[in-house]
């Protein structure tokens, strides 16, 4: 078997490893002048479809489209959380998402991309997905990337009596982290994951001990 790794219009052969009746390819490409990725209202959302091409040991041909990439640099500073992507600092017009279907929460393509467009559209540049909802789907995900929309994504913690002190329940947040960070790492629109900003605003309209909101498993 071999392929080739097709990023743009760039290409690199993929080099195999065989591992029983598992095999690992592994492809470098450099793109000469790639342009970078950026929120609508500071330039364009530029992405490269990223393609696999596989021949097998059949004479036949495989080709495989993943996730399209874009290229970009964001630094979040929290003295007053600020975000600079690509060098630049971006004044963010945020709103928090509610799923279009309050019933299912979920939502077909077509309507995720009318009500993205809109925010787009709108001037808004950053869309917050809030603790007390649900995560949202790839496909919201893509259209963030295609339409130059910065995403906050909360982790799903909004109370404060979780037992993280439990061994069960701590591996299993921590693998719900552990994929989340895994899926939406690879997207450019990407800009914060959150674990607790919910249970911070809970403590804080209390007037309670700000520690309460800062469980170890958050960070202190």
């Amino acid at each position: 078997m071999s392929g080739r790794l097709l990023v743009g219009d760039a290409e690199a052969a993929i080099e195999f490893e065989e591992h029983g009746s598992v095999h690992h390819g592994r492809g470098f490409v450099s793109i000469p002048r790639v342009h970078p990725w950026w929120p609508h209202t500071h330039g364009q959302p530029t992405l490269y479809p990223v393609r696999v091409k596989l021949d097998l040991a059949d004479g036949s041909m495989v080709m495989l489209d993943d996730l399209p990439v874009g290229f970009r640099s964001i630094v979040t500073s929290y003295d007053g959380i600020a975000l600079r992507v690509n060098g630049s600092s971006i004044f963010c017009r945020g709103v928090v998402w509610t799923p279009p279907d309050v019933v299912s929460l979920n939502a077909s393509p077509t309507t995720l991309r009318q009500r993205l467009t809109l925010l787009r559209d709108g001037g808004f540049n950053l869309i917050r997905l809030a603790g007390t909802m649900t995560y949202e789907s790839e496909q919201f995900h893509r259209l963030c990337d295609e339409l130059g929309l910065l995403v906050w994504q909360d982790m799903m913690f909004a109370n404060m009596d979780y037992p993280f002190a439990d061994p069960a329940f701590h591996a299993t947040a921590l693998a719900e982290a552990q994929a989340e960070l895994s899926r939406l790492g690879r997207h450019a629109s990407t800009a914060m994951l959150c674990g607790n900003s919910e249970i911070e605003q809970q403590v804080g309209m209390m007037g309670l001990d700000p520690a309460i909101g800062r469980d170890s498993f958050f960070g202190k």
